[in-house]
Parts: C-alpha cells; sequence; structure tokens
C-alpha cells in the first residue's frame, strides 16, 4: 500500500478573470462615454479662441432661454470665443436626423425673413454647395446652417464675421 499524499487545491483563477474583464468593461464604457465624445465646437475659429464651453443639460437650457421656450434637441454645444479683435459665440445643436436639423433651420430662417424684432436685414447666399442664412441683431452678424445633423449658429461681431464664417463652415464639413 502507498501512501497517497494529498493532493493541495489550487486557488480558483475564476474570480480573477471575472475582475479582470469587468475591469476591462469599466474601462470601455468610460471611455465610450467621456473620453471620445465629439467635440462639436472647435479650440479656435482662425484668430478666436475658445474662452468657455457648454454643452448637455447647460447648453439646452441656455439656447431654450434664448428663444423663451423648448425649441433644441438634447445633445447642444455652445463655443464663447474671443480675441482682441472680437468675439464670438458659435451654437451647435445636433438632431436625431439630417431632415430635422435642415426643418429647424427652415423653421429659424421662415421666422427671421417675416419680421422679427430682433433679427433683420436677412439674406442667403451659398459658400460651396452650402446655403447659408445671415442676419443682424444684438450688435452682431449672425450665420445659420445646417450639415447633416448638426444646426450651426455663429454669432460674430462684424469685422471677424467673414473669416470666423469661413472656419466655421470648414470644421462643419
Amino acid at each position: 500500500m502507498t501512501d497517497a499524499q494529498p493532493t493541495q487545491r489550487q486557488p480558483s483563477k475564476r474570480p480573477y478573470v471575472i475582475f479582470l474583464a469587468l475591469l476591462l468593461l469599466a474601462v470601455v464604457l468610460y471611455v465610450a462615454t467621456n473620453e471620445n465624445k465629439e467635440r462639436l465646437v472647435p479650440e479656435t475659429l482662425g484668430e478666436l479662441q475658445l474662452g468657455e464651453r457648454l454643452s448637455g443639460a447647460a447648453a439646452q437650457e441656455m439656447i431654450n432661454h434664448l428663444h423663451a421656450k423648448g425649441v433644441t434637441p438634447a445633445n447642444n454645444e455652445i463655443g464663447f470665443y474671443h480675441a482682441p479683435g472680437g468675439k464670438a459665440t458659435l451654437y451647435v445643436s445636433v438632431y436625431a436626423t439630417a431632415e430635422d436639423a435642415a426643418a429647424g433651420e427652415r423653421k429659424m430662417a421662415e421666422r427671421i425673413r417675416s419680421g422679427n424684432p430682433i433679427f433683420g436685414e436677412y439674406s442667403e447666399r451659398s459658400s460651396g454647395n452650402q446655403i447659408v442664412h445671415r442676419c443682424f441683431g444684438m450688435g452682431q452678424e449672425h450665420f445659420f446652417f445646417s450639415v447633416g445633423t448638426r444646426l450651426y449658429w455663429l454669432a460674430v461681431d462684424t469685422p471677424l464675421a467673414e473669416a470666423t464664417l469661413g472656419e466655421v463652415l470648414k470644421y462643419a464639413k
């Protein structure tokens, strides 16, 4: 008869594998929801530097406040820019579909074109295949247009208007 050696039980690797899998999943979810969020407004617009940026609920609340009613989709971003030569604000709203963004653009154009106490001197022009709406109000020039699911509105001091609009159009493509 041989003496049988008692076998030592190896610790299970399963809890470690589960822990590592959960940790990896948490990292992937964090990166997907936070780190890779595409910014809707650029860091610079020509000579103008981004000073402050609002997004999410704060941006939606501000845009709705400016309109005195709920008009925006949930995904919005506002960039406040400045330079020694002036300032600008870029508003970007992301709609569910390109058709929704275009409908929002048409609605704004119709309201301003038909007479608006805040915005006047409405005009339209083409920039490539892009229609850009222009008006004046509150001491600035305003331009708006949609690209895909995004609706852009730029409010900019007149001396910087053309150069800044060119930068926004390049960024929006």
